[in-house]
């Protein structure tokens, strides 16, 4: 019945992905934004860029979205990546509860908690890449499961429990983590420690140590060879082989210590113990206020928070949002699972091993990355691998309880499988909000649902530029750095083929490049620019203000 119904929610998934236009806003202001310019550009070199997110964030998933696109001709495609890596992580989990000394049971229970993550079930129909980091994570740690389990005896053709392509294949799995998030390093961090322990003890029971020098530079071989054309582009634009200094400083914690650790660890534990219940999140906050105030912590500190605008810390649930979206059931079941594993006296410790491995990764993400809003949808790698501890628990219990622990995770899956609030099934939305539907909506409508101030501009301006210029092919945009570039693409030049557009300065509409970098495509003399700055009322020379809409405007070059 379990796979019945996990067959049938796979297919729902697929259908909601496949009928949905990329629309949320790190995909429709990065992730597809960048995908349109490799298109445009046949290659993958920096540009000038709006947003400069689009150059120096890791770009394994938009490399295999653009593969799709080009290939399929639509953005129909794209979400299928995420959806994929969502299926790989059920298998991924089913696999860790295996390796964790788990039957059949147990590990059907570890896919079905994992498939029923309210925070994967929504990033599974979009254009993220939180799943794709899990999918790598699940990977390493089985890897370094099968590595922990096998080190004590010879291994032939290999080393510590692994055969030579098996470590080969970690190093993969390690750099391509690395270049699909930022985030992956401090996960797969504790397993690489965890599988050097493994490698040490297989050493001091005689196999070669000669072996484990070999393993290692096998593995950091392939991380160079995968990441090193990205970082090396990125070298060359920011002197940084991971983006600009000022970026990685905004999103890493100042300074790094035991209180930006103790900060961090209470407000990501609050965001995933929201509950939807007011009274208790208020209680919640004003407790994690209160903890905040008697160490001498201001709850909001500029060294230890990344919240643009005046975002400051709240306790709110949710669980259609896939930006917000808690996973409080399965915190608590992993978290009461690895606590009665430390006090339990079993035989087999291995699942306690593996869920500290996953603990010391909250811990250094709370360490290392300052506090965010949308924080929860970061963890997702640990979630989807801690998934593998239910299963393992709940597969030891009697048949009525295993029935009824699912139905629960059933039931607190359904509101994220049914109502996310992007990309709906059911047209179930509260006033004043008109209810639509995925399946009914329009797909231009459905792209905007996140940013819904520019659909009539944007859509306006889009059509006037159509009819007044029809034969102008060199668009120019001078957008904001938290805006939905995506949508001009979709609107002006849906293959990357159709129309050129490039980012410009209006002051410099003329500009062979931005901030040291060129057009990959040479030089740029757009025949229409738009701009949705409000900050900027004055004329361009050369060129002629044809209309304005809700604050953006469109321009001719007047030769045109």
């Amino acid at each position: 019945m379990e796979m019945k119904k996990g067959f049938d929610t796979t297919l729902l998934l697929l259908a909601v992905a496949w009928a949905a236009p990329p629309n949320t806003n790190d995909a429709m202001q990065y992730h597809l934004a960048r995908v349109m310019h490799w298109l445009q550009n046949a290659s993958l070199a920096h540009y000038p860029a709006a947003i400069d997110r689009q150059l120096w964030q890791p770009p394994w998933a938009e490399l295999a979205i653009l593969n799709l696109v080009g290939l399929g001709g639509s953005d129909r495609w794209a979400n299928l990546v995420q959806w994929g890596a969502f299926i790989g992580v059920w298998l991924g989990a089913s696999g860790l509860a295996a390796l964790l000394g788990a039957g059949r049971k147990s590990q059907l229970l570890a896919a079905w908690a994992c498939a029923l993550l309210p925070m994967g079930i929504l990033q599974a129909t979009g254009s993220q890449n939180d799943l794709a980091a899990s999918f790598w994570l699940l990977g390493a740690l089985l890897l370094t499961l099968k590595s922990h389990r096998g080190c004590g005896q010879p291994t032939t053709g290999g080393f510590a429990g692994l055969t030579w392509p098996e470590w080969a294949g970690l190093g993969a799995m390690t750099a391509l983590g690395l270049l699909t998030k930022g985030t992956f390093a401090v996960f797969v961090l504790p397993a690489l420690a965890w599988i050097l322990v493994s490698a040490l003890r297989a050493v001091r029971g005689g196999q070669n140590g000669l072996h484990l020098f070999y393993a290692v530079m096998i593995g950091a071989a392939l991380v160079l060879l995968l990441n090193g054309p990205h970082w090396a582009r990125n070298w060359a634009a920011y002197r940084n082989p991971f983006g600009p200094a000022e970026s990685q400083t905004a999103l890493s914690n100042q300074p790094v210590g035991a209180a930006a650790l103790a900060s961090n660890l209470l407000r990501n534990t609050a965001q995933q113990l929201a509950l939807p219940v007011d009274a208790l999140n208020t209680a919640l906050e004003h407790a994690v206020q209160r903890l905040h105030a008697w160490v001498g912590l201001d709850i909001n500190s500029p060294g230890f928070t990344h919240a643009p605008g005046s975002q400051g810390f709240s306790v709110r649930y949710s669980d259609k949002n896939e930006e917000l979206a808690g996973n409080p059931l399965h915190f608590w079941v992993i978290s009461v699972g690895l606590l009665a594993a430390v006090v339990a006296k079993r035989k087999n410790k291995l699942p306690l091993f593996f869920g500290l491995v996953l603990a010391a990764g909250y811990l250094l993400f709370s360490l290392v990355f300052r506090w965010q809003p949308w924080g929860n949808r970061l963890l997702l790698p640990l979630f989807t691998a801690g998934a593998a501890l239910p299963g393992v628990w709940l597969g030891r219990c009697k048949a009525p309880l295993r029935w009824v622990a699912a139905g629960i995770l059933l039931a607190t899956a359904l509101p994220a499988l049914l109502l996310n609030t992007a990309r709906p099934v059911l047209a179930w939305q509260p006033p004043p909000q008109e209810p639509f539907s995925v399946f009914t909506a329009n797909r231009g409508y459905l792209q905007f649902i996140n940013a819904p101030e520019y659909y009539n501009p944007w859509i306006s301006l889009s059509v006037e530029l159509k009819e007044r210029a029809p034969q102008c092919q060199q668009v120019g945009y001078w957008i904001g750095p938290g805006e939905p570039e995506y949508a001009l693409w979709t609107l002006l030049s849906p293959t990357g083929q159709e129309r050129r557009l490039e980012f410009i300065e209006l002051t410099r509409p003329q500009g062979a490049g931005l901030n040291g970098l060129a057009y990959p495509l040479g030089e740029f003399l757009p025949c229409a620019v738009l701009s949705s700055r409000f900050d900027y009322n004055e004329d361009i020379p050369g060129y002629s203000l044809v209309a304005t809409h809700s604050g953006s405007s469109l321009y001719l070059r007047n030769d045109d």
